[in-house]
């Protein structure tokens, strides 16, 4: 009989270990928040006690909306909630 071999080529793998591909993060805009921002609003509301945090929007301590806005020195009455933004005095 007649065998004819297959001959399946090779698949090559670039090397993407060394790879390293920069998060973009917008501020200013509850819409940019990403998982880095979500990171660094941790970190800002554990130094917020030392107001050394940028004024900015960041995670709700309070966790009744999705973003509060640090004016750089205090919690304001501003949040944000899925992009719409609402007024709600701070926890004390």
């Amino acid at each position: 009989p007649d065998t004819a071999e297959t001959i399946i080529p090779e698949t090559v793998v670039p090397d993407t270990a060394e790879t390293i591909i920069p998060e973009t993060v917008v501020p200013d805009t509850a819409e940019s928040v990403t998982s880095a921002t979500a990171g660094a609003a941790a970190a800002a509301s554990e130094a917020s006690d030392a107001g050394a945090a940028p004024a900015g929007w960041y995670a709700d301590p309070s966790a009744r909306y999705e973003l509060r806005y640090w004016d750089g020195a205090q919690w304001t009455e501003h949040v944000s909630r899925a992009g719409q933004q609402y007024t709600d005095p701070p926890v004390a």
